[in-house]
């Protein structure tokens, strides 16, 4: 399970259980920057919040940053401010500490009550993917109705009982014509996968198609992501037993689909690419044992397997 947030470095914030630092390494990394502190349990209280604006030497502003001394997030009192380990660290070392926002709310217990306010949201955007047009929701009935999208699929390497089976679906989707104007092109549907208990327990009615990710076959440039303004889930999850405790997770929809079909390995895909790893998703990948990061060996791949493994 995900870290409770029993500690005093508050925010919304949630923290996967497969994140923990070494010992030392977040005194090490604010003693490189000169950031006063003191130790107290399993927190860290610093005396200058980098993110504050001016002090002015009063000792009320003082000492209002906590981070959390096993798991790195962080919370300060004063202005607001909270993240994970990684944004915190990013920001100092960057300068860039416009960079992480405020925490959702200011509450000693924050990271706890996450959990819950997460699966209210979750329950809200798995209700408005029922909001969607039909030709998307029930894309997968239809899947044998686009040849285009079942040879796109065959030539590169992917058989239609494979689709068939990850929930793929097909259908005429309007794209942008870049003259003010939209356009149908054929499309392949990717369902995206979320729990409403946010366990990541791949068990209906928990289980909702909350995202879908539509793919023009005929044009590469144009994709989109349907409904607007719900969270994101993970391709592949609604494959996966709640007695399987190992996933792999791959950089796109058709590396999931082709592991799947290569290996029979339980696989999920990365919403956006290399480069994301949302904390929706953070929840989801947290009830398994070991997780597999299977992504592109090229720049972009080997840039967002550590940023993934960072948030992990």
């Amino acid at each position: 399970p995900a870290t409770d947030g029993s500690n005093q470095a508050g925010g919304a914030i949630y923290v996967s259980s497969h994140h923990r630092l070494p010992p030392g390494k977040i005194e090490d990394f604010l003693d490189r920057h000169g950031l006063v502190f003191k130790k107290y349990d399993q927190n860290l209280t610093v005396r200058d919040c980098p993110f504050c604006h001016d002090t002015k030497g009063k000792q009320d502003n003082l000492w209002k940053l906590s981070l959390h001394s096993i798991q790195g997030m962080f919370h300060c009192f004063r202005c607001g401010t909270g993240g994970s380990w990684y944004d915190f660290m990013r920001a100092v070392s960057t300068g860039q500490v416009d960079s992480v926002g405020p925490s959702s709310t200011s509450s000693a217990s924050a990271v706890g009550s996450s959990k819950s306010s997460s699966a209210r949201d979750s329950k809200a955007t798995a209700a408005g993917a029922t909001k969607l047009p039909d030709s998307i929701k029930n894309a997968h009935n239809h899947l044998m109705d686009f040849p285009s999208v079942i040879d796109w699929c065959r030539n590169r390497g992917i058989e239609p009982e494979t689709l068939q089976r990850f929930g793929v679906g097909g259908a005429k989707v309007s794209y942008p014509d870049g003259n003010g104007g939209w356009q149908e092109e054929d499309s392949i549907i990717f369902p995206m996968y979320a729990t409403d208990n946010c366990k990541g327990q791949a068990q209906p009615p928990e289980l909702q198609p909350i995202k879908y990710k539509c793919r023009s076959v005929v044009n590469k440039r144009n994709m989109r992501m349907a409904p607007k303004g719900t969270g994101l889930g993970l391709f592949g999850l609604n494959l996966i037993g709640e007695d399987v405790d190992e996933v792999i997770v791959t950089e796109g929809e058709m590396d999931a689909l082709s592991v799947w079909q290569e290996t029979g390995r339980a696989s999920v895909s990365l919403p956006n690419g290399a480069s994301s790893l949302p904390p929706d998703c953070i929840q989801l990948l947290d009830r398994f044992n070991k997780i597999v990061l299977w992504l592109d060996d090229d720049h972009a791949g080997r840039q967002g397997l550590n940023r993934v493994v960072d948030k992990l």
